[in-house]
């Protein structure tokens, strides 16, 4: 019996919208810029060609929104951790 090893991709949050340069950290309001969510999408495309089966992310808006997309072009689920 054949067994498929396991990989793990760590993957930082796409490009966030801030023009202001405001050290934003935790505050609401800062999703993913146009060029962010491109980035993204361009991961995904790379992620979706290596079988990925499982996304998780923190419950924060850059990192949901990077692995809502990730998931959705990968066809997989995607979970949020709020322990993160």
């Amino acid at each position: 019996m054949r067994t498929r090893g396991g990989m793990v991709y760590l993957v930082r949050h796409g490009e966030a919208e801030n023009p202001q340069n405001v050290v934003y950290g935790r505050l609401p309001g800062y999703g993913l810029s146009i060029a962010g969510r491109e980035g993204v999408r361009k991961l995904a495309a790379w992620l979706g060609l290596r079988g990925v089966d499982q996304i998780y992310s923190s419950p924060l808006a850059r990192a949901y929104e990077t692995a809502v997309l990730i998931a959705e072009a990968c066809g997989v689920a995607h979970d949020a951790i709020y322990r993160l």
